[in-house]
């Protein structure tokens, strides 16, 4: 847009890149949970958005219920999770508007709050972390962080599927929910789009994308390749050695990619060779 309104010499004028910082701690790295200790369980932490396509979790689950646990951490009902169908409610989308258009709870999920866990016995305080989920998405609402790490360090396996409309809308960025993933040193579930949109960057330099690397396992937004993302966890999680190694070199690419000394160094250049060249 700005490009459209002020021409692109002028918007290469006046602006210039730089990516999105993350530090990835080796403290919390030497701290993960073992693989023998992490529950067959794939995890969503974060906040409800568009962008972040939920529904690719609730269409993973109808894929192999019973094959993993699933929990989605963060979402409360709004507008907005409300309507989206078999996350609260199931949905009949020819009806003229929202009220009539819900028949009922969804089958696909169990919300979890107070109420719930009063009349099952559970602590308010309990994150639910070592109770056994069933073959539903448990669903809980807003965490504190340090709960919602332990949350997702637990799982074999975290999802985000985060999503843009263009490749070239990324920047080579990724959320920071994401990196929480790979951080915990869960394995992650990413979207493919995204994943062959973003190039992976070491010392300023651009290199191939995540997909290209397979840095995650990757789902098709039309879900194409589910059977294929199935198998690839069952053999992740069958696994220790392949888990190891992979959520390993998860780690030191994305941290390369966010590391913050790199990316202002590659920023303060910028600028430098910028002023100069004027």
């Amino acid at each position: 847009t700005l490009k459209k309104t002020i021409g692109e010499d002028e918007f290469n004028r006046r602006y210039v890149r730089m990516q999105h910082t993350y530090f990835f701690d080796e403290s919390i790295k030497d701290n993960w949970i073992q693989f023998e200790q992490k529950k067959n369980r794939i995890t969503y932490i974060g906040r409800f958005a568009g962008i972040k396509h939920i529904e690719q979790i609730i269409n993973l689950h109808k894929v192999c219920p019973n094959d993993f646990e699933f929990e989605i951490r963060g979402v409360d009902r709004s507008i907005g999770s409300a309507s989206l169908p078999d996350l609260f409610y199931e949905i009949d989308k020819s009806k003229p508007n929202f009220k009539e258009s819900i028949i009922g709870p969804s089958k696909e999920t169990l919300p979890i709050n107070s109420k719930w866990k009063k009349e099952n016995g559970v602590a308010d305080n309990d994150l639910m972390i070592d109770y056994p989920h069933g073959d539903k998405i448990m669903v809980f609402g807003p965490y504190d962080k340090p709960d919602g790490m332990k949350a997702i360090a637990s799982s074999m396996f975290g999802i985000e599927c985060y999503r843009l409309k263009d490749s070239d809308l990324y920047g080579d960025n990724i959320e920071y929910a994401m990196f929480e993933i790979i951080e915990q040193g869960t394995i992650p579930i990413f979207d493919a789009f995204t994943a062959k949109s973003v190039h992976m960057w070491k010392d300023g330099k651009q290199g191939k994308t995540m997909y290209d690397l397979e840095l995650g396992v990757f789902l098709e937004s039309d879900m194409s390749n589910a059977s294929e993302v199935v198998s690839k966890l069952k053999e992740l999680s069958s696994d220790k050695q392949k888990y190891d190694d992979l959520r390993l070199r998860c780690w030191q690419a994305y941290k390369d990619h966010s590391d913050p000394k790199s990316i202002i160094n590659e920023f303060i250049n910028t600028l430098e060779n910028k002023r100069n060249n004027e």
